[in-house]
């Protein structure tokens, strides 16, 4: 019989397993815990920095591949310059661009309408499916950034003290000689990127 007992566990070494492996369990779970909250934070700054590459991208390809090719108003018969900054406007730039891919070879022009405004924090870039287009014509929106605080956009016209946040700019000039665009966000802080458009 006290071959038996001896065989056995006593309640004081049960219970000190117990604390044991709830200590062990504990420290693990806290590990996981950071780990986990680690991988969400980088993927969430991955995540934003790629929306900040992105718009830039966007941005950069529409103003250096500029169209000297004004769009028809859908109404009436006035005409919208090539590149139109208007402070009075809902979208903080359009522009007319070439590069307009057409894999399919549809008969429609390479050049392409887009613009680009604020939806409370967001970025959006709207594309037309026409070069002039009607009333009826939808553009495609593509939201390209959240958490923007800020975006200014200015252009340079003859000389280097000629910075405008409105298009077409002094003296007639189609063209900027180089566009500033500078963003606040909520994570990334300010950001500037020049331009310089070729003249």
């Amino acid at each position: 019989m006290n071959r038996d007992r001896q065989n056995g566990f006593t309640l004081i070494e049960v219970m000190i397993s117990l604390a044991i492996f709830s200590t062990i369990a504990a420290f693990s779970y806290a590990t996981f815990s950071s780990a986990a909250r680690e991988s969400r934070a980088i993927t969430e700054n991955n995540a934003a920095l790629a929306e900040l590459q992105r718009t830039l991208q966007w941005l950069t390809n529409d103003l250096l591949q500029y169209q000297p090719r004004g769009v028809r108003e859908p109404i009436g018969t006035e005409r919208r310059p090539a590149l139109l900054a208007d402070i009075r406007s809902d979208n903080l730039l359009e522009i007319t661009r070439g590069g307009h891919a057409n894999p399919l070879g549809l008969p429609r022009a390479s050049a392409q309408r887009v613009a680009y405004r604020i939806d409370e924090d967001t970025l959006v870039r709207l594309q037309w499916p026409t070069l002039d287009p009607v009333l009826a014509s939808e553009p495609d929106a593509i939201e390209l950034m959240t958490g923007i605080e800020r975006i200014q956009i200015s252009y340079l016209g003859d000389t280097a003290d000629s910075w405008t946040q409105q298009w077409p700019g002094p003296n007639g000039r189609r063209k900027p000689r180089a566009v500033e665009v500078i963003i606040e966000h909520e994570r990334w802080g300010e950001f500037r990127r020049l331009l310089e458009t070729g003249y």
